[in-house]
């Protein structure tokens, strides 16, 4: 019967310190996870400029806009000649930047706040570069492709900053799309040569 007691007595200690173990590894796990948390307190704000694709020059009139990844728009910005835009985001966040002009073709860049965590819980404060060319509508070409992100700007781990990285599918499109675009122009200077000439023509006969 002692012994029984004892045994009893035993298995009640040891599921006890179980137990008490188990919480405390979930104390100290929870404890990292709210330090964590508070060391992703950040913002990081996006310095860009639109230009035209062509002539590298800055746009004037370009609608930038700041939208989350499901669409809901969050903040327009129209660009003056200098062509700058700005926007500063919020950490644990997936947002989309469109840039466009009426006559033009525009492009959409991905940026992602998510994974970036810090040392300590003090307020850290990212700037990224961005530039986003946007080249005039060329008729008869499928631009299809452009209504989908050209890359995504991300967190980098290994250098701790933030990063652009280009989707590989796209960077393939683009050059299919490019070449289309550059043979359209070039039918279309021999049409506007041609009908200069066939002009000129006329009016000799004349």
């Amino acid at each position: 019967m002692q012994k029984s007691f004892k045994n009893t007595a035993f298995k009640y200690y040891a599921y006890l310190w179980k137990g008490l173990f188990c919480l405390m590894v979930v104390l100290l796990i929870t404890n990292k996870e709210s330090i964590a948390q508070k060391g992703k307190a950040f913002t990081l704000e996006i310095n860009g400029l639109v230009v035209d694709d062509d002539s590298r020059r800055t746009i004037d009139g370009a609608i930038v806009k700041l939208t989350d990844n499901k669409g809901k728009l969050i903040q327009t910005i129209t660009t003056t000649g200098n062509g700058k835009f700005r926007f500063t985001l919020d950490p644990d966040k997936e947002y989309l930047i469109s840039a466009g002009k009426p006559g033009y073709t525009g492009k959409i860049v991905s940026v992602s706040t998510v994974g970036v965590y810090t040392e300590s819980n003090t307020l850290d404060y990212y700037k990224f570069p961005m530039s986003i060319g946007i080249f005039k509508e060329v008729p008869d070409v499928d631009v299809s492709v452009l209504e989908k992100p050209l890359g995504e700007v991300f967190y980098n781990q290994t250098t701790k900053e933030f990063d652009y990285n280009a989707d590989k599918f796209m960077r393939g499109e683009l050059e299919k799309m490019a070449k289309e675009i550059e043979k359209k122009k070039k039918e279309e200077a021999e049409k506007i040569k041609e009908d200069i000439f066939n002009t000129e023509h006329d009016l000799r006969d004349y």
